[in-house]
């Protein structure tokens, strides 16, 4: 493990105070900072990039990409470059650079196999087709290899694809584009290619014989196998718009459409059984659990024996029944607008039919009755249905964002990008005496302890309890100067009596009452900087780096172990706690944002810089000058440290 690998400070020495430097070190003036989510900072400049440790300033490793351009970042991966004619991949925490091209390259896609410990990016590079791997434990299993050429149509240069790699047993990758399939090893050797003159679509891959089933112009079902690269078997499809599925851990393909099943050897292509029912087949579901397969046909469902396509037991309802689907770990029926929850032990529904149900995503039980949730485009469909199944209440929230619903001891919330109602579960009558309009501007933050939403709106403050309805909103308005309400959002920070609200440069502090208690408002001075958040720190960089997340031995802060682990922690654990890391982080900088408030204005002296406030009185606490017009900072609200370049230095000044 490396020395660097430790995610927070110990603590500053003691006589750091205010806004005493920590340490500085010498930058271009123009250099683009941005902080990982280990508190590491990432420095780059014009012909080199580098890695600097947070408390002490030492560098962790330099390396030298040559671009003019800012790097893009991307969620739990290594940095990438971009430039006209510059590309590079690299290990954010070891500066290991893991692929890089002269050629203009563009990053088609990206495809995460945790558990495997591999990423696999897709590359158009010089109108070809490159694979990356990654390899999250050892460097030296990373590699690059092109695959083939990007076709052109009419249109232009055919980039994507729906078709997702698969990894066999031995680690080979198969890819399938649209007109071939390729198996490179897992050292990045082509071991394998077949190409057609038709357009091809990948519908599954088989772990268990490590065929790839592709369907030739939807005309013809064609089983390669990856090992050999050869056409296993090919079967020609009399039926249009298949749908099929891997049974019996493997063994078995089944093929199913219109009123037939086709159940084949998925290793040979001999058909073992063609069932045809009455009706129409119109949905289907595999038990992960226990691999049992069943399907749907216009009111009944099947069970079906893997093996040989005979029907082991059999229900017929009264309702039609549509597709089988699971939605928060239940199992439910759809028709034509009555869905219905399905219990796959007895093959029986929850309710008579007789309910009008659309299809469902989500639900809460509240005492005897279910609160079923559907949202589609026109917005969201609350149901509320007692054990028999007869609706007790019923309404539709107009919205285009999938809304929040919450349930609590005074009623149900419901939050879309038009309203805030907080109803009856009972009824669905609002418990407050009208809606909440919901403007851009809008919004909210819970005070747990007391279950108060608390709520900026329309230019008021609103406080809504969660325990009885009750709704206080502030008589005055709060107005941001220099603020767009149709684009912005202001920030809110909620402290034990009080709330603090930021808009561009004006500050509010707003009592439990809705009163308002302090308010100022700063010179706005602009800046094209890209680092102006609003006290949020730049977490955006990667949290997984190569052979480093899977040999982290000890993690600690403030001298309190907060992980342990090594190699036989697995990947998949590795990355979990990558990204709880940078969730914990995220969380701590919501939590104790409103320690480091502050404005990017002019100065008493006249020059810019940053005051940062007091959030429970608004006072200026201090201010930190900046000579540059667009200057370069990141605030980090989880150490309570400045990063700021100035006058060719970067430097760390403490804030508490």
């Amino acid at each position: 493990m490396q020395k660097f690998f430790i995610f927070y400070f110990i603590f500053f020495l003691n006589q750091a105070y205010g806004q005493a430097p920590i340490w500085s070190e010498k930058v271009e003036k123009d250099a683009f900072i941005s902080q990982l989510n280990n508190g590491n900072i990432f420095v780059k400049q014009k012909n080199a990039i580098s890695l600097l440790d947070n408390v002490t300033g030492n560098e962790i490793w330099e390396n030298t990409v040559t671009t003019d351009k800012d790097p893009s970042f991307f969620e739990g991966f290594p940095i990438m470059y971009f430039q006209d004619k510059s590309y590079a991949v690299l290990d954010a925490l070891t500066g290991h650079i893991l692929d890089k091209s002269a050629e203009k390259t563009q990053v088609l896609d990206i495809h995460y196999f945790w558990n495997e410990g591999r990423v696999i990016m897709e590359l158009s590079r010089n109108k070809n087709l490159f694979i990356t791997n990654i390899d999250l434990q050892d460097e030296k299993k990373c590699w690059n290899v092109k695959v083939g050429e990007i076709k052109t149509s009419m249109f232009g240069n055919v980039l994507g694809t729906s078709n997702k790699p698969s990894l066999t047993n031995d680690g080979s990758l198969i890819l399938v584009d649209k007109k071939f399939v390729v198996t490179l090893s897992d050292k990045g050797e082509i071991k394998n290619r077949i190409d057609f003159e038709d357009k091809i679509e990948k519908k599954s891959f088989n772990a268990f014989n490590d065929y790839v089933y592709i369907v030739e112009d939807d005309k013809k079902l064609n089983a390669i196998n990856t090992k050999t690269g050869k056409s296993a078997f090919n079967v020609k499809l009399e039926e249009s718009d298949l749908s099929f599925q891997l049974l019996a851990s493997g063994k078995t393909l089944a093929m199913f459409g219109g009123k037939k099943i086709f159940l084949m050897d998925a290793s040979t292509g001999n058909i073992i059984q063609t069932k045809k029912f009455d009706d129409k087949i119109s949905g289907s579901y595999l038990n992960p659990d226990d691999g049992k397969f069943y399907i749907a046909s216009e009111k009944s469902i099947i069970e079906l024996n893997t093996l040989n396509a005979e029907p082991i037991r059999q229900k017929e309802f009264s309702q039609k029944i549509g597709n089988i689907f699971e939605a928060n770990g239940r199992l439910f029926v759809s028709g034509s607008y009555n869905a219905n929850e399905l219990d796959i032990n007895n093959l029986s529904l929850k309710y008579d039919g007789k309910q009008k149900l659309p299809e469902i995503q989500d639900y809460i039980d509240f005492e005897k009755s279910t609160i079923y949730m559907s949202h589609n485009a026109a917005g969201l469909a609350i149901n509320v249905l007692d054990p028999s199944g007869k609706t007790i209440w019923n309404e539709n929230y107009s919205g285009v964002n999938r809304p929040i619903v919450e349930l609590f001891k005074g009623g149900l919330l419901v939050i879309t990008d038009t309203e805030v109602n907080f109803v009856s579960p009972k009824t669905g009558k609002s418990v407050i005496k009208s809606s909440i309009n919901v403007d851009p501007s809008f919004v909210h933050a819970f005070r747990e302890s007391e279950e108060i939403l608390v709520m900026y709106s329309g230019k008021r403050m609103h406080y809504l309890d969660l325990k009885s309805g009750a709704i206080t909103s502030s008589s005055k308005k709060i107005d941001f100067e220099d603020f767009d309400y149709e684009k912005q959002k202001p920030q809110i920070l909620l402290m034990e009596d009080k709330t603090y609200l930021k808009g561009s440069n004006s500050i509010f502090i707003v009592d439990n009452k809705a009163n308002i208690f302090h308010e100022a408002h700063y010179k706005k001075t602009n800046s094209t900087s890209t680092l102006l958040q609003l006290a949020n720190i730049a977490v955006t960089a990667a949290a997984i780096g190569t052979g480093n997340v899977g040999s982290v031995l000890t993690v600690s802060q403030n001298g309190q172990q907060i992980h342990k682990g090594s190699l036989v922690d697995g990947l998949e654990s590795s990355a979990k706690y990558a990204r709880d890391l940078k969730e914990k982080r995220r969380r701590a900088q919501n939590k104790s944002s409103v320690r480091f408030p502050y404005v990017y204005t002019k100065l008493k002296n006249g020059k810019k810089g940053l005051i940062f406030i007091d959030p429970k009185t608004g006072k200026d606490k201090f201010d930190i000058e900046m000579t540059d017009g667009e200057p370069s900072y990141i605030v980090d609200d989880t150490d309570g440290v400045l990063f700021y370049i100035n006058n060719s230095k970067l430097t760390a000044y403490n804030l508490k």
